[in-house]
């Protein structure tokens, strides 16, 4: 029974975890959007290009942790699991 209770803690953990790393993706599609709106108020270039690389940046870090993540939490369940 301990097993089981290890299995859903983890379980748990990387579920919480994935929608942490959802949250983040988020908000990285909502500075893409935000970088689009700036565009069409004709501000300088680099406002509106900034502001798209520091989403482009934000979810390319956020999908490199989330796979981190997800693998070291799997791992983790399968030498709970095993013992």
């Amino acid at each position: 029974m301990e097993q089981g209770k290890i299995a859903v803690k983890d379980l748990l953990h990387i579920v919480l975890g994935t929608l942490f790393f959802l949250v983040i993706a988020a908000a990285s599609v909502g500075l893409d959007l935000l970088a689009k709106w700036v565009d069409t108020l004709n501000v300088d270039k680099f406002t509106s290009g900034a502001i798209a690389v520091t989403a482009h940046a934000l979810l390319v870090i956020d999908l490199v942790l989330l796979f981190i993540h997800v693998v070291g939490s799997s791992i983790d369940l399968l030498k709970e699991m095993k013992k």
